[in-house]
């Protein structure tokens, strides 16, 4: 059979204990993992970030560039920045990676705007992406809005709706109503 290899992955339930109880997890965004080939976007980005940083920062190695700090220290941040992003790559999980790729846009980058904006707009279309992928699986599972909607079908009265180029008669007039007075001047 053969799968899709872009659709979401919901985790099973570790514990056996939620088994024999019977009360399975609910599906949310942090139990969708994604598919095999965002985990290999991922580590594309997270290779880019690293190397766009020590691109960065490497010439100022040593060199104060801002009040209290060194290239140095910038180049250390981005790169554990970039190893979070390539961790939380590795888990699949697209809650993580969303988070990753949110804290690898606002870090040190100096002057280069256009590769926050680039993390920033894929940290955003991963949390999309979860967003419909956690709508989707959980659409059906939801035992609540089934038992109402079954409710609602049941005792719901079963005259049709009325087609949509008729006109509709006036109701009837209330007694109790009373027509807002015109003020005089």
């Amino acid at each position: 059979m053969a799968r899709n290899p872009s659709t979401a992955v919901l985790d099973r339930p570790r514990s056996s204990a939620c088994q024999r109880s019977g009360a399975g997890e609910r599906p949310g965004p942090l139990t969708i993992r994604l598919a095999d080939r965002h985990r290999w976007v991922g580590i594309v980005a997270a290779i880019t970030a690293a190397g766009a940083f020590a691109a960065l920062w490497v010439p100022n190695l040593g060199s104060r560039v801002a009040t209290g700090a060194t290239g140095t220290s910038y180049l250390l941040i981005g790169l554990v920045l970039s190893v979070l992003l390539a961790a939380a790559t590795v888990t699949r999980r697209g809650v993580l990676m969303a988070g990753a790729a949110l804290l690898v846009a606002v870090g040190p980058w100096g002057p280069e705007f256009f590769i926050q904006i680039l993390f920033f707009v894929y940290a955003v279309f991963l949390m999309v992406m979860v967003a419909r992928q956690t709508r989707a699986t959980s659409s059906g599972d939801n035992r609540i809005s089934s038992f109402l909607s079954g409710l609602r079908l049941r005792f719901a009265p079963s005259s049709p709706a009325p087609a949509a180029g008729t006109v509709r008669s006036r109701p009837a007039s209330s007694a109790r109503y009373t027509a807002p007075q015109r003020r005089r001047r």
